[in-house]
């Protein structure tokens, strides 16, 4: 049993512990509700003292918000100040630890989503987190629905305000997440850090592998470089740079597909956009927020436009007439067709009420491409036309195939 007390909540156990602080499971005496109690180590005379602390920082400049731990209370007792936190079910450090397998795409582009709002909401109210990593990222599992989480980013005691005198502290956020221009710069650094370590978060869920396991910052470099290629001179020349980081032997860029051959063409221009070289070139929180690839789960009236074939599908009655619903896809998928050239048929083949709408390898490799290429443009005649080569599937009617 810990020693430790708390006025107004019984401590049940130790659940958590680091160098500056511990957690504690705990029981709200008069509500029941259960809380994180995060004690912290250093000391604190009084309750004024407390605006040296980031995490008690966040309560005075940001609001509240789902997809960020709310802090609903402070006790002080014993010098020692303690923050009454959300309680959370486990870390995303911890869900892919217990899995055998890596997230699914369409898992991971929720949690995804939802840990781009919160970061959305401090970057807009004028701070950066400085330490994304799957430890921080806190998920509570949705009770009845499998594979569905709330999900919550946590860990404010890095926190800092984006308008403060440069540069930042030197060494900042976990290696494996560090930016570019926190390895090549001594603290001149800004909020699309965030982003970037989100980045590789994100291939974290979909590979269940860190992206760049660095042993130290120029192994970290060496291992950036053989991704992303060797940065330009004058693309070096942007940084304030660190003297002793200045030579980098000659490296090409990685082909995206190649390292993650099952992600969805919208998945790799996320990727290729929260993992740019420089900051200037990398993805605001804000417009990833609003990148074609969350359309579906950001705006639910996105649904009801779905494609003309796609609309039609009511359902399917195929080898054992089993009824596939098909209502909430724009494409019907895994349909297991008898077809008298299998090689002309895949699970991207969309389905209408009168016609098959069949693709060849070729054809979705072409498409695929397309795709890519299209995530990346701004609107303009170009963009549309290939929309158009898209959406334009060849059709064979159901009598063909008897």
């Amino acid at each position: 049993m810990s020693s430790f007390t708390l006025e107004g909540y019984k401590v049940l156990e130790l659940i958590g512990e680091g160098a500056f602080s511990k957690v504690y499971l705990v029981k709200d005496r008069k509500l029941g509700n259960y809380y994180a109690a995060k004690q912290l180590q250093d000391k604190c005379e009084n309750l004024d003292d407390t605006t040296f602390d980031s995490e008690v920082k966040l309560i005075k400049t940001v609001p509240s918000h789902p997809n960020l731990v709310n802090i609903v209370g402070l006790v002080h007792a014993n010098n020692c100040l303690t923050l009454i936190m959300d309680l959370m079910d486990m870390s995303l450090y911890n869900l892919m630890e217990r899995r055998h397998s890596a997230l699914s795409e369409s898992r991971a582009r929720r949690i995804l989503l939802q840990i781009v709002c919160g970061l959305e909401h401090l970057h807009r109210n004028g701070v950066f987190h400085r330490d994304i990593k799957p430890e921080n990222i806190l998920i509570k599992h949705v009770h009845g629905l499998h594979g569905k989480e709330i999900v919550r980013l946590g860990d404010f005691g890095t926190l800092e305000r984006i308008d403060a005198p440069k540069p930042y502290t030197p060494y900042i956020a976990t290696r494996w997440y560090r930016a570019p221009e926190c390895l090549l710069t001594d603290g001149y650094y800004g909020p699309k850090m965030d982003i970037w370590a989100l980045g590789c978060s994100f291939y974290e869920m979909v590979t269940r592998e860190p992206l760049f396991p660095g042993r130290g910052e120029e192994h970290m470099l060496e291992l950036i470089h053989d991704l992303l290629g060797t940065p330009s001179e004058s693309l070096l020349k942007k940084f304030k740079k660190n003297p002793e980081l200045t030579n980098f032997k000659k490296r090409l860029p990685q082909d995206f597909r190649h390292l993650l051959p099952t992600l969805s063409a919208g998945g790799i221009a996320v990727m290729k956009k929260m993992i740019a070289y420089h900051p200037n070139q990398r993805i605001s929180a804000s417009d990833l927020l609003n990148h074609m690839y969350f359309s579906d789960l950001t705006n639910l009236s996105r649904r009801k436009k779905l494609s003309t074939f796609s609309q039609s599908v009511q359902s399917l009655n195929v080898g054992a007439k089993r009824k596939e619903s098909t209502k909430n896809f724009s494409f019907a998928r895994k349909v297991n067709l008898r077809s008298r050239d299998p090689s002309v048929w895949s699970g991207d083949s969309g389905v209408s009420g009168a016609t098959f709408h069949r693709l060849s390898i070729e054809d979705q490799t072409k498409r695929k491409r397309n795709l890519e290429r299209m995530w990346g443009m701004t609107d303009g005649p170009e963009k549309r036309h290939l929309s158009r080569q898209i959406c334009h599937i060849p059709r064979v009617a159901k009598h063909e195939l008897q």
